[in-house]
């Protein structure tokens, strides 16, 4: 029994559930049982002999002895009204009709709900008969959303004329006077007046009631609390949003959909890893990412990698249209419950639940249609070559025709489209072929890939067993020819009320998925990397061999005499070998579930109070096979073979007691609960190298093989309690505490507790007169905590690795890293400090948040040992880390009219993540990530992912020096390690703007989401621009032409060319840069400041002009000594900002009539079109794409965009739902 927040009997069973969901089921159960309504009633005698006692404790010895639940709306009953009661074998109705007589409060049983009413503004009574069709009014009432509110009432004010909608909404009213004013009210939703005249239709919206029903949501372990009274920030995401996003992966369908919300992805096409990420990054060497629960039970994201293939993650294997809600806790003041895992949050995915009644079948089909979103822009004019734009003329035959054996990488060639036809030598038949651009094929190559995913839902049961059962097929594409992947799912929930005290409720759900070659990651073995690195002048179609005869394919050309494919290039794969004949298979077999037992021990929260209790059992259990082939290639030049089977289980077992007691304003809820968790992994790889015939599928076929097992083992045992206190329903009070024991820590530091405190406070319910027309709600909450993060497995021991020395004999080797036995786990702090407020009657809503946290104790395993001691490392303590950011959500519905809704909400977060302490001797900077073109940094009190890199030198006034030959040159003053910084890889902020607009049966939705600020470093431009392919590099090449036939200092005695020569067209720095001072040592002179001293600007007389192919292939990495040297450029010319605005989803839903339906056996249909991945709102860089650059998912990964990974793909979908 509850005052209106509807929590009990049959809302137990959903533990998120919209408003308008929750009171559309409960009409549909009225609806089906109201013929039956009175069987239970009438049959069941109440035997009662209560003298003065409050109403309240009727209604609970009521329930206590019958099957009856009371339902009541706060302020509309007196409980504290005494009754006296004698009943012996007498009815609910005899007794209520008693106690509610000559009273405005009114009762209606419908089966084993009974319905706590006021007179006057809902009963339905009966009409008086007019005759007068002409006096009638009719029309529909529904919610904000366009949803049609069942059983909403209309009475003609001044009278006790009035009506009921039906269960589509649709009322008609026969009017006592015209023209006249309805009143129309519904459950949980804001009372309206509208004026009506006789022969019209009005049609009604009503806004849902802040006070009417708290909003419940979903905590950890599971457990439904009223979201008012939580102390911490919660972002809840409806089942349908997730559903109508146009993506198959749940974490990418939360993109955009709440502040500080960041999903990261790799740049692997459709079946890449996903990872959520919430308030920056907490650890340095472990996992940032948020734990996954699904159903109260953790849920392994697991992502597998096997060099440049990213095989996925765990998230995959998850149904979307079987989400019911999912709440995101975010940051350890919300997850503290689940311990070390749950360090960087929890996204709480709640799976849909059976309903009692007859059966209800749900199918949807998706057909989506997927592309390439984002393509870098290639100059498209100059051919293959290298070292002279006019080489044709060095390979003239006696025939004088022009040879081209190009297998250069670069593109700094002749002109292309100018009549020539030149002779291909490295082709086969040596064909003679027109010197011309073959356009766009890095486009053309990659397909528009077809998905098809069916999905059917059954969902009915009765009061005693309730079902719902989901199967899924999704047939996939991939936009890489021969990538496809097939996707079964089976799931089956279960729900069973013994009786009034004993439940059972399970699910399982079973996935199969087989994938195909998955595009590699960037790389020489990438596909997309390969096309972007092909000159202009090369044709798709000479790289397609006769036959590939593992595959079978057939094409145009043959293979060369020696058996070799056709390559352009002995540094780059064929893009049609790499997809055809270089294989990588996975298939993924994963069962999970849980059973659960729950126990009503005690219903008597006003009495004795009331004991519940559940214990439950889950399991996470998965086969992964993975199986890559590599053809001879570029990268291999003689083929590989690596097969790995992996088997993973997780068992967690936990048991909850909570106790609830009322003691007048006073309320108190008392928990204790324990887990036990268990990981196995079992890990078997072969691998090997060179085949020795054409056969790829045996290791036996390998010159060299090897392989490796091993089984990893982990336990954590936990106990943890809590206590909520709260007074008169405004002020909340929570502690937690849990313990862990786990087994990867040492034994005397295995054992790890940590606490958490939240208070919220309703100030609008606490002093009276503070809400008013403007201000709706106000609630302030606060919250700290403390969790740690565990160890992985065997990290704190040294090991063996056992393998054969080179004469064959086994050996064991001792590792490099020593583990330590006085590791400590990672503690993470959290302070946090919020604020709701809602006006205009609940059409605008504020939600703001400040946070802080600080990771202690930062593990990592490359603590430097000296070389004596026989290891290179140790693992250790070495720092801690803070995370400090706001979160801005703001909701508002601009529009509302009966036919018309908007609901609009932005979502604004930032996240600063700093290095607050370093222990590591010797180093002044924690060393994030190294390359060859520069490094990420943390310095102690500086943002975390510094980039440090090479800038050009300049003078006092920021002018960029050149050396004699009008070459800028890289400033390293300061000795060999010159690099400055340059960047860091942190955004700024996130945004999202999310809007819902509705106008009757027909709703348009779109996303939009960005991040801005942060720095990456691309690999792409510096290739591209290296090697002659991007329009940046065009700049230049017809002056250097030009230069070369006319400027003397390129000819040589005679006058013919010097084509070495320095001197060209490229005029970049022209009257952008001046000329250094160099002594006879070629060093930079510098004045007394240490500023370079330099001559004469580059212009005018005195401009000089470079080769753009030098310039781009080495110039750059010169040092400050106006030679060579051994840098790799300058790191700012590659930097790039990675901001970008994002239309992510649009989409148009038209739901199909009712009445159209009549006499089909079909309920509903609904048709949708969904956009995903639109396209870009600003302009982002020209090399790759922001949102689609990462290799994996760890933070430490922002920063840098490795060539060759797939950009986003952009989507179209077509849904269609029927509902029998």
């Amino acid at each position: 029994m509850k005052k209106l927040t509807w929590a009990r009997s049959v809302f137990d069973l959903f533990p998120k559930i919209s408003l308008k969901m929750r009171l559309t089921f409960l009409f549909l159960i009225v609806s089906l049982f109201k013929i039956e309504a009175s069987t239970y009633s009438q049959n069941t005698k109440l035997d009662l002999d209560l003298r003065n006692v409050s109403l309240l404790q009727f209604f609970s010895t009521v329930e206590q002895q019958t099957e009856f639940s009371f339902f009541y709306r706060k302020g509309i009953v007196d409980l504290d009204k005494k009754v006296s009661v004698t009943a012996s074998g007498d009815t609910l109705e005899t007794v209520l009709d008693l106690i509610f007589k000559d009273s405005e409060v009114y009762y209606e049983i419908y089966d084993r709900q009974v319905m706590i009413l006021k007179r006057a503004a809902s009963k339905k009574v009966p009409l008086p008969r007019v005759s007068q069709q002409a006096l009638q009014v009719s029309g529909t009432v529904t919610d904000g959303k366009g949803m049609p509110l069942p059983g909403a009432n209309i009475i003609e004010k001044g009278t006790s004329n009035g009506t009921q909608t039906d269960f589509d909404g649709n009322y008609t009213l026969e009017l006592q006077n015209n023209p006249t004013t309805l009143s129309v009210s519904y459950i949980g939703f804001t009372d309206k007046e509208v004026t009506a005249s006789a022969g019209t239709v009005v049609n009604i919206s009503l806004a849902e009631d802040a006070e009417s029903l708290d909003e419940v949501v979903v905590t950890a372990l599971g457990i439904q609390r009223e979201k008012k009274a939580l102390g911490y920030a919660v972002e809840e995401v409806e089942g349908e949003e997730i559903a109508n996003s146009g993506s198959s992966n749940v974490l990418t369908s939360l993109q955009g959909k709440g502040a500080g919300i960041t999903i990261t992805n790799t740049g692997a096409g459709m079946t890449g890893s996903s990872e959520v990420v919430l308030r920056g990054g907490s650890s340095l060497t472990g996992s940032n990412g948020a734990l996954i629960v699904v159903d109260g039970v953790p849920f392994s994201n697991r992502s597998f990698g096997g060099g440049d293939i990213d095989f996925g993650s765990g998230i995959a294997d998850l149904n979307t249209q079987d989400i019911e809600s999912v709440s995101v806790l975010k940051g350890a003041n919300a997850a503290a419950l689940y311990g070390s895992r749950a360090l960087n949050g929890v996204v709480m995915i709640t799976t849909k639940k059976g309903t009692s009644g007859k059966p209800s079948v749900n199918y949807s089909n998706q057909l989506r249609l997927t592309e390439i979103m984002y393509f870098p822009e290639i100059q498209n004019e100059w051919g293959a070559g290298s070292g002279s734009p006019d080489r044709f003329g060095l390979f003239l035959d006696d025939n004088g025709v022009a040879h081209t054996d190009i297998r250069d990488e670069k593109s700094w060639g002749p002109r292309l489209n100018q009549g020539q036809m030149v002779r291909n030598d490295w082709l086969r038949d040596q064909p003679v072929l027109p010197w011309v651009s073959h356009g766009d094929q890095h486009k053309e190559f990659f397909r528009t890939a077809v998905t098809n995913v069916h999905n059917l839902n059954v969902t009915g049961g009765t009061d005693a067993l309730n079902y719902n059962l989901s199967m899924l097929y999704e047939d996939a594409e991939d936009v890489q020819t021969e990538s496809t992947q097939d996707r079964y799912n089976m799931a089956l929930r279960l729900g069973s009320e013994i009786n009034e005290y004993v439940g059972l409720e399970g699910r399982i759900s079973y996935t199969y998925t087989k994938t195909h070659n998955r595009p590699t990651v960037g790389g020489r073995e990438s596909v997309y990397y390969s096309l972007l690195q092909m000159p202009r002048s090369i044709s798709l179609e000479s790289l397609r061999p006769h036959r590939y005869p593992f595959s079978g394919q057939e094409y145009s050309y043959a293979y060369h005499n020696d058996g070799e494919k056709v390559a352009w290039n002995k540094g780059r794969n064929n893009p049609y070998w790499t997809v055809y004949e270089d294989q990588n298979n996975d298939i993924t077999k994963r069962l999970i579930g849980f059973g659960k037992l729950n126990l009503n021990l005690l219903k008597d929260p006003e009495g004795a109070g009331s004991l519940t209790a559940f214990a439950r059992v889950g399991w996470d259990n998965s086969e992964v096979n993975l199986e890559t082939i590599r053809a001879r290639s570029e990268a291999y030049t003689l083929g590989g073979l690596n097969i790995q089977k992996n088997s993973f289980l997780e068992v967690n077992t936990d048991f909850y007691i909570t106790y609830q007691k009322q003691f007048g304003k006073f309320g108190m809820t008392a928990n204790f609960g324990g887990n036990r968790r268990y990981n196995e992994a079992n890990i078997l790889n072969s691998w090997g190298n060179n085949f020795l015939t054409d056969d790829r599928t045996s290791s036996n076929n390998l010159e060299t093989r090897d392989f490796s097992s091993r089984t990893d083992k982990q336990a954590l045992n936990s106990l943890y309690g809590s206590a909520q206190f709260s007074y008169d329903d405004y002020l909340f009070l929570d502690v937690t505490g849990r313990n862990d024991w786990s087994s990867t820590l040492p034994e005397k530091n295995r054992s790890f507790f940590y606490p958490s405190v939240n208070l919220g406070f309703v100030v609008t319910d606490a002093f009276d007169g503070l809400k008013n027309e403007v201000l709706d709600f106000a609630k302030f909450r606060a919250s700290y905590a403390e969790v740690g993060n565990d160890l992985g497995i065997y990290r704190v021991n040294t090991y063996y690795n056992y393998g054969a020395d080179p004469q064959g004999r086994l050996q064991a080797t001792v590792q490099n890293s020593v583990g330590n036995e006085n590791i400590e786990a990672e503690i993470n702090k959290s302070l946090e400090f919020g604020a709701d407020f809602r006006f205009l009657q609940n059409r605008l809503g504020v939600d703001f948040t400040w946070y802080n946290s600080v990771t202690e104790n930062q593990i990592i395993d490359n603590y430097p040992q000296a070389v004596s001691t026989g290891f290179t490392s140790l693992l250790y303590n070495v720092g801690e880390i803070s995370n400090t950011g706001i979160e801005l959500s703001v909701n508002t519905r601009p529009i509302l009219t009966d036919d018309w809704t908007w609901d609009l909400t932005l979502n604004y977060a930032t996240n600063e993540m700093v290095l607050e302490e370093l222990n590591l001797p010797g180093e002044a900077y924690y060393r994030i990530e190294d390359h060859i073109e520069y490094s990420s940094r943390a310095y102690v009190g500086e943002k975390f992912g510094d980039i440090y890199g090479y800038r050009y030198l300049r003078d006092a006034n920021g002018t960029v020096i050149v050396n004699e030959q009008g070459y800028p040159i890289i400033d390293n003053r300061n000795g060999t390690d010159s690099e400055v910084k340059v960047g860091n890889i942190q955004p700024d902020f996130t945004a999202s703007i999310q809007s819902a607009l509705r106008y009757k049966n027909i709703s348009m939705n779109f996303l939009i989401d960005g991040s801005f600020g942060g720095d990456v470093f691309s690999g792409t431009k510096r290739e591209l621009n290296r090697n002659g392919y991007s329009k940046e590099s065009l700049q230049g090449r017809e002056g250097w032409l030009f230069a070369l036939d006319n400027d003397p200092r390129n000819l040589r005695e005679g006058g013919d060319k010097n084509i070495g020569s320095t001197y060209g067209g490229y005029d970049r720095w022209v009257g952008n840069s001046v000329f250094g001072v160099f002594d006879e040592n070629g060093y930079i002179v510098l004045d007394a400041n240490g500023d370079p001293v330099t001559g004469a600007a580059n212009a005018g007389d005195n401009a000089m002009y470079v080769n753009p192919e030098r310039y781009w292939g080495e110039a750059a990495r010169q040092g400050y000594r106006a030679v060579a040297g051994s840098k790799d450029g300058a790191t700012e010319e590659y930097l790039e900002d990675a901001t970008f605005v994002k239309l992510r989803e649009l989409s148009l839903t038209y739901d199909f009539p009712t009445k159209w339906l009549n006499g089909t056996g079909i309920n509903g249909v609904s048709l949708s079109a969904i956009g995903r991945n639109l396209f870009y709102l600003n302009d982002v860089s020209d090399f790759f794409d922001p949102d689609a650059y990462r290799k994996g998912t760890s933070i430490n990964s922002l920063g840098y965009e490795r060539n060759g990974a797939l950009p986003s793909m952009r989507s179209y979908s077509l849904n269609l739902r029927v509902n029998f």
